[in-house]
């Protein structure tokens, strides 16, 4: 991979679905720099992809962790056992799930059943030596590129975003939410289980104050129209909000019933605002998990009437 200031995208082919899991690739004089590798049921896309670039997963020297859900890090133990130099920086509270990620696999077998290998493979631990913790603020240099870092808990508590200083893109991971091509709309993204609407439009803030260049999303790309994508992200966001803590306190709410016209509502919408020709990226079941995700939020603070 000769040298290079730009961001690369490679396409991970999620289950054979186009433009849904992005791993950004910069170019860091010592080896390719990862950003979310993605599962392992894609590694080999992410190796096709490196190979159209000139180099291969043997050649990567480092991986920025956005966090540490499956889709965005599951493949970073088995891509730290076969390649040793690499080096994995990701926020503390996450870092000992990757030690040991017995809880993180028994949190998504619950979900997923026995749809966890073919979803995402394989999980490994990630050895220790591999890791460097995190707590957001620290800037770090990696082959001559400069990167600063910041906490940006709201999706996840041990949500990070990096911002490479060549090229002014900030790394957002689910942080500004989920975008795809065909249409404006962003899509804040509240599954649980530690959803915190609050601290997501602190660290929004806290992005726009990097006054990023462009954002990098896993879901799916960089988009260049920042102010743009922050505002509909955190408006919508703040809809949603508003929605689900009105249904989830009602005495007799019906949980599967209400998530489940919340991603009526939801598609609906999103269809309408679709190009013609492009195929719908999103489905009713992660629609769904946002509203639980939310109504999870809003139960902790002020507990549901009996």
């Amino acid at each position: 991979m000769s040298p290079d200031p730009a961001v690369h995208l490679i396409d991970l082919q999620f289950q054979g679905q186009a433009g849904y899991i992005a791993t950004g690739v910069l170019d860091g004089g010592d080896g390719p720099i990862l950003v979310d590798p993605g599962p392992a049921s894609t590694l080999p896309a992410l190796q096709r992809g490196l190979e159209d670039l000139g180099t291969s997963l043997e050649d990567v020297s480092a991986i920025l962790l956005t966090h540490i859900h499956l889709d965005h890090a599951g493949a970073a133990g088995i891509l730290a056992e076969d390649n040793p130099k690499i080096r994995i920086r990701v926020h503390r509270a996450g870092a000992r799930h990757l030690l040991d990620p017995s809880r993180l696999l028994a949190s998504a077998t619950r979900l997923y059943g026995d749809q966890m290998e073919t979803l995402w493979g394989a999980i490994h631990p990630v050895p220790e030596e591999t890791l460097i913790p995190l707590d957001g603020g620290e800037e770090f240099d990696l082959g001559g590129r400069h990167f600063s870092s910041l906490a940006t808990p709201g999706h996840a508590v041990h949500h990070m975003a990096y911002r490479d200083e060549v090229t002014g893109t900030a790394f957002v991971g689910d942080a500004a939410g989920e975008r795809f091509s065909g249409t404006t709309m962003v899509i804040p993204v509240t599954p649980p289980p530690d959803i915190d609407v609050e601290a997501m439009l602190t660290s929004t803030a806290a992005i726009r104050d990097w006054h990023p260049v462009q954002l990098f999303l896993t879901h799916f790309g960089p988009f260049g129209d920042v102010t743009h994508h922050l505002d509909d992200h955190d408006a919508r966001l703040q809809r949603f909000s508003a929605r689900v803590e009105r249904e989830s306190r009602r005495s007799d709410a019906d949980d599967q019933a209400l998530a489940a016209a919340f991603a009526r509502d939801f598609l609906r919408e999103y269809a309408a605002d679709l190009a013609p020709g492009v195929p719908m990226p999103v489905h009713a079941d992660g629609v769904m998990a946002s509203w639980v995700g939310l109504a999870r939020y809003h139960r902790k603070r002020v507990p549901t009437p009996e």
